[in-house]
């Protein structure tokens, strides 16, 4: 037996004289107007399962005197304390009634005590206990001999719960009121004997020719009735075959093993018949899964495989053709018996790009290649791409100038290195063109020849004139060039193809004789090419009754299309004109 000491033991006494105690013996004067008492720290959850011996006495002096003789707890104070704040300990108590001297036995839980049963004791005699927690029982053993021979009493307890607790205490009070009711106690001789070792039982794990296990070949000591999982490992070359226990065969690759009494276990391992085929695909350097068919040498095609799958494939060479993302890569390779080989697929990998611009549908290049905005979540591969937007771009009659990328960046063509992220997203920025220079007509008169054939537009002021918005009230439908209802319209274009008009800013110029009797005329396109240095305004018109009905802007030193595909239609007897606004020798191709 190791007995405490409880020299080592914290002592609480605020009188500074009720506790004595030498190295295996403690005299407590225990009082009930006086919190003292005498513990030790063992250190979280030390006592779980645990046997206890302690010899204890009383000269149960006062009525309505009380002590603990042996307490085990999470936390450190006085009983009546602990027991107030609802905290759990176990005790044992010593106290007298005006007709008992009794030693009884209590479970705390959350303010609440129980016990079970209790023992009269006699003034000035030693008792001797034995206290075993096993789980959730507790039984208190009581000798009337140190040998523990004479059995005087056992008190049993279901406990609340399986507690397991962190201060031993050997002697306590129950601070209550100003009267002392003094009882004397002595306790003595408090040995903590440690549980007993779990019993243990003994794997032993062997392994045939052709392969191993984890654990590895031993034999190995475990608690009894503790499962355990052993896993057969091949060597190249060789397949696991079966388990071999107590004569009972396994297949399962793992075995596991309730140790309820000593085993051999035995794995067995025989030569392989086909070999392993490892899959991987990489794009760039992210493994990806890729679709593989896998054709034999006979030329029968399996089924379809992915990668990252182990196949079991019968010995010979293989061609295989994996596809990600529309990419196919071939391979071929020869399966040996017992081998395992791996092809590893190498794929470029795909980014998502868009591409958007405002205002939207503006034609651009991709690489040299044609492309229309909204260009959304295509999918490109790693490399340099060059994207070229026009400087300008007209909507009906608007031009819009480049302005900018949304990364802040002013030139159209645009340099992209795809790579990293996962996603890329372009936008290119446009605004309205200001209308500059004054000439024969201001911008106001000019917005109100446009709102004539147009429609509608959105207020303006004097400060800024731009910009404007505008509705083409004549529909596109869609043929091969000729107008959908051709009875309709007597006459087309009809001044001479090829032939080159030049247009001087003082007067407007006939655009052939006037409209015969009985016929309509429709102009669907008109080419300009302005040699100038500034830009112009270009207006078609007629006279009798005289009305503006098309204007249309030229860049400076540039020349433009304007065409609708059913034309401006002018009535019998009208005058056709063609003019422009401002700065001189626009020439207008016919």
């Amino acid at each position: 037996m190791t007995l405490e000491d409880f020299t080592t033991y914290t002592e609480v006494d605020t009188a500074n004289n009720r506790i004595q105690r030498t190295h295996h013996h403690v005299d407590h004067a225990a009082t009930r107007n006086e919190s003292t008492y005498l513990y030790k720290d063992y250190g979280v959850e030390h006592f779980s399962d645990f046997k206890h011996y302690v010899a204890v006495r009383s000269d149960f002096a006062a009525v309505n005197g009380r002590g603990t003789v042996w307490m085990v707890a999470n936390d450190v104070d006085d009983v009546l304390r602990l027991s107030s704040e609802g905290k759990t300990f176990l005790q044992i108590r010593l106290y007298r009634t005006d007709t008992q001297r009794v030693l009884a036995f209590y479970e705390w839980v959350a303010g609440f005590g129980i016990g079970d049963g209790k023992l009269d004791m006699l003034p000035d005699t030693w008792y001797y206990l034995v206290i075993e927690k096993i789980g959730t029982s507790l039984t208190v053993k009581i000798y009337g001999d140190a040998a523990r021979t004479n059995l005087l009493k056992t008190l049993n307890i279901t406990l609340r719960g399986d507690w397991k607790f962190r201060y031993i205490y050997a002697c306590n009070t129950y601070h209550y009121g100003t009267v002392p009711y003094l009882i004397n106690n002595d306790i003595e001789n408090l040995d903590l004997e440690p549980p007993p070792p779990p019993e243990t039982r003994t794997l032993t794990i062997k392994s045939m020719d052709g392969g191993t296990t984890y654990p590895l070949p031993d034999s190995y000591s475990y608690e009894k009735d503790s499962p355990h999982e052993v896993t057969a490992i091949p060597d190249n070359g060789y397949v696991f075959d079966h388990w071999e226990l107590d004569g009972k065969v396994s297949k399962k690759l793992s075995y596991n093993v309730t140790m309820d009494k000593d085993y051999t276990l035995r794995a067995f391992f025989v030569p392989s018949k086909v070999g392993t085929l490892n899959l991987l695909a990489l794009a760039d350097t992210e493994e990806v899964t890729a679709s593989v068919l896998v054709t034999s040498e006979t030329g029968v095609t399996l089924d379809p495989y992915e990668t990252g799958q182990e196949i079991k494939l019968a010995p010979g060479t293989y061609t295989l053709s994996a596809n990600y993302k529309g990419q196919t890569k071939t391979d071929a390779e020869t399966i040996k018996a017992g081998v395992t080989s791996t092809v590893t697929f190498r794929f470029t990998k795909w980014y998502a790009l868009t591409i958007v611009s405002d205002p939207s549908h503006i034609n651009f290049t991709f690489n040299t290649e044609s492309k229309k905005t909204p260009f959304v979540d295509q999918e490109v591969a790693t490399g340099t791409y060059t994207i070229v937007f026009p400087a300008s771009w007209m909507v009906g009659v608007d031009e819009y100038l480049f302005t900018q990328w949304e990364d802040g960046s002013v030139d159209p063509t645009r340099i992209l290195i795809v790579g990293s992220p996962q996603q890329y997203n372009l936008t290119a920025t446009y605004r309205l063109k200001q209308i500059e220079g004054t000439g024969p007509i201001t911008q106001r008169e000019h917005k109100d020849n446009l709102r004539q054939v147009f429609g509608k537009e959105k207020d303006i002021d004097e400060d800024n004139p731009l910009p404007v918005d505008v509705t083409n009230k004549l529909l596109a439908v869609e043929d091969t060039g000729v107008h959908s209802n051709p009875e309709r319209y007597r006459q087309d274009n009809h001044w001479d193809s090829g032939a080159e008009l030049v247009l001087n800013a003082a007067a407007a110029v006939n655009l052939g004789v006037a409209v015969a009797a009985g016929a309509t005329r429709r102009i669907r396109s008109i080419t300009v090419r302005n040699v100038a240095q500034a830009n112009t305004i270009i207006t078609l018109s007629q006279v009798a009754p005289a009305q503006n009905r098309v204007s249309f802007d030229v860049l400076a030193q540039s020349t433009r299309v304007w065409s609708e595909q059913d034309g401006v239609e002018f009535l019998t007897g009208v005058q056709v004109q063609i003019s422009h606004l401002g700065h001189e020798n626009p020439e207008v191709p016919l």
